[in-house]
């Protein structure tokens, strides 16, 4: 291991675009206590374990000497990847689409409909709903 485990720390830190007060808050120490950390690295399993968690890697990435793997997961969502989101929002996309569709499909058979009442309008991907004319 080439780097002191406080470096690698703040190599992801600042990677990340996180303050180190954000870090102090989240890992649950002083400021002053959190920037030693990242001078001398800490013997705490414990407190190694809350680091990760709020850089949003596993508590073994600190120990790795390796840009790129900083820099692949500094566009991650919560546990999900960028490709994870774009899946899901072409997923959310076709259902909605075929939500509507389906509307469309039983809006006659509604009473609501017979009554003469208005039509529910579309939902949108962004969940608002869009006013039909």
């Amino acid at each position: 291991m080439n780097k002191k485990l406080g470096d690698r720390i703040k190599e992801i830190r600042i990677a990340k675009n996180l303050q180190p007060k954000y870090m102090a808050i989240e890992v649950d120490v002083n400021d002053t206590s959190y920037a030693k950390m990242e001078r001398e690295g800490t013997n705490s399993v414990k407190t190694l374990i809350k680091i990760a968690e709020a850089l949003k890697v596993s508590p073994s990435e600190l120990f790795v000497d390796n840009e790129s793997s900083v820099k692949e997961k500094k566009k991650n969502y919560g546990f999900a990847t960028k490709h994870d989101i774009e899946e899901l929002k072409e997923t959310l996309a076709i259902l909605l689409t075929e939500i509507n569709a389906l509307r469309e499909e039983i809006a006659p058979n509604l009473p609501a409909a017979k009554a003469g009442k208005k039509k529910t309008t579309p939902v949108t991907y962004k969940g608002t709903r869009t006013k039909k004319k």
